[in-house]
């Protein structure tokens, strides 16, 4: 480059357009990246990310759909204040909606992919086979097995994952009624020994075969002659023989076999004494002792299992308690020894031992579902309608009106029908449909033809109570997640005073509202507990 001299011109003069272009092409590779960061911003707004449209009070995507439209005459009779609020309307981000929604999405894959999908259908399925009985012969056994109609786990499997179901919520007087009937049956039981020795298996006399077996129980006539603390009959009672766990005070084992603990005889107790008396209780399978009692050296054939969901226990083979996908208890002789609705239910166990108490289900069934069909409808309506009305309340109100109607719809569920497993948004679903019928009714007076808005969600509301004859929903739960709906949305919906008469008007509506509510609550609450 030459150097310019004193009084001369420089030669930078030269090289302009040069600088001008290289200015102008990164000019042009600027304007390119804000077009890039602009195109993804708008690919964001289109998929949702962000609300591209205000949502309009009283109309709404489902008031669109049905041709509903603002009286514009009504609105401009309205205060200036007001009718901006209107026609700008309310862009409040949804993001409850799509939090609750991804999380319902996932949970219905993680469920399917951990317990798999049961049998597809209507009616309950058949399942016949068979199996080997605690008397060692073949038995022809069947079964049924519910259907599932949404492509989805089996009944017991949605259950243990938490499904809505009153007997592992409280103590059903009914189901535990003929538990305490089949415990006292129970009681009168004894070891029924095989005459070769190849097996044995707790049963009452009737039911142990007298040619082949050999029944053997406690004698409690001699409890009548002489008392139940005289040596010779204590240390003549399995209790004595068993050291693991062993009867001493203050934790005797008591003559009602139902109360006794599960036992592990790897040593025991003057176990000499025996040859004084032959009749026991309890079926025992040990590996060490030496003249020990029948009852005591014998291989148990059956031991108890867990079938279906009321809590029933039988005494059956590994074998047959498999087929019928029940829950076979390896180290318990009785079936007071175990708690079938334990095993029904899942989840954390009891804090007492019979006394149900998973109350948290009316909250985590919201957001499970039945099977693939069930979850795709739930996502249809949330991104459709949900999103939409949470764009007018926020995300808070949405919040509160769908736990709160959800929660509500289950609790009355769990009381009329107890014996129902019911999984699924469906309450809060009524909830939702609640809230728009009272932003309908609240913008009734700016609304062409409200008559017609109120006919519209009508028949939507009867749809989905036609929807609990299926599988899986039910009624109850629509019902009491309408009124709970109904009820949230009166205190929580922002309202708008198109009257300065009515500020009072709706200060007093939410105020009754709120007692309505408490009163509905403990209502459900007392029925529940008792």
């Amino acid at each position: 480059m030459d150097v310019a001299q004193p009084g001369q011109r420089s030669s930078v003069q030269i090289t302009e357009p040069h600088l001008r272009r290289l200015v102008n092409e990164k000019s042009i590779d600027k304007v390119r990246e804000q077009q890039i960061m602009d195109s993804i911003l708008n690919s964001l707004i289109q998929s949702g990310a962000t609300p591209r449209r205000a949502r309009v009070r009283g109309i709404g995507v489902f008031g669109a759909l049905c041709n509903r439209r603002l009286g514009r005459r009504k609105v401009g009779k309205l205060d200036p204040e007001i009718r901006d609020l209107i026609e700008s309307g309310s862009d409040e981000r949804p993001w409850f909606t799509w939090w609750v929604t991804v999380v319902q999405v996932v949970v219905c894959l993680v469920s399917i992919l951990s317990y798999g999908i049961g049998p597809v259908g209507w009616d309950r399925v058949e399942r016949k086979d068979e199996v080997m009985d605690v008397s060692l012969t073949l038995r022809q056994v069947s079964y049924y097995e519910p259907a599932n109609l949404w492509i989805g786990p089996k009944f017991k499997d949605l259950i243990r994952l938490g499904a809505k179901y009153s007997p592992c919520m409280r103590r059903e007087r009914g189901l535990w009624r003929e538990i305490q009937e089949d415990r006292s049956r129970e009681n009168h039981t004894g070891c029924c020994v095989f005459n070769d020795r190849t097996g044995c298996y707790q049963t009452g006399q009737s039911s142990c075969p007298r040619s082949l077996a050999t029944w053997h129980k406690w004698s409690k006539p001699l409890i009548r002659q002489q008392s139940k603390f005289d040596p010779f009959i204590q240390e003549n009672k399995t209790e004595r023989y068993c050291a693991n766990p062993p009867s001493v005070d203050p934790y005797h084992w008591p003559d009602d076999l139902t109360r006794w603990p599960v036992i592990f005889c790897s040593y025991f107790l003057n176990w000499e004494k025996y040859l004084f008396h032959t009749t026991f209780q309890i079926c025992l399978e040990t590996r060490t002792g030496a003249f020990l009692p029948a009852h005591m050296s014998c291989q148990i054939t059956g031991r108890p299992c867990c079938i279906q969901l009321q809590g029933q226990c039988r005494i059956a083979t590994k074998e047959y308690c498999s087929f019928v996908q029940g829950y076979w208890h390896e180290n318990a002789t009785l079936c007071s020894q175990v708690n079938c609705f334990s095993d029904v239910c899942g989840m954390l166990p009891f804090l007492g031992r019979d006394r149900p108490d998973q109350f948290y289900r009316l909250f985590i069934a919201l957001f499970l579902h039945a099977g693939i069909i069930h979850c795709a409808i739930t996502v249809f309506i949330q991104l459709w309608l949900m999103r939409d009305l949470e764009k007018l309340i926020g995300w808070l109100r949405m919040a509160i009106l769908y736990i709160g109607s959800g929660i509500g719809g289950n609790l009355a569920s769990a009381i009329f029908v107890p014996y129902n497993p019911e999984v699924g948004p469906s309450g809060c679903q009524l909830g939702i449909l609640a809230a728009l019928l009272v932003d309908v009714f609240h913008h009734r007076r700016i609304i062409d033809n409200p008559s017609t808005a109120y006919r519209d969600h009508a028949l939507v509301i009867l749809g989905l109570f036609a929807s609990g004859i299926l599988p899986w929903i039910d009624n109850w739960a629509h019902l009491f997640g309408f009124i709970f709906g109904l009820l949230l949305t009166i205190i929580t919906f922002p309202y708008l005073d198109f009257a300065p008469k009515e500020v009072n008007r709706g200060w007093l509506w939410t105020s009754i509202t709120r007692r309505h509510v408490s009163i509905v609550v403990g209502i459900l609450v007392v029925a529940f507990n008792f």
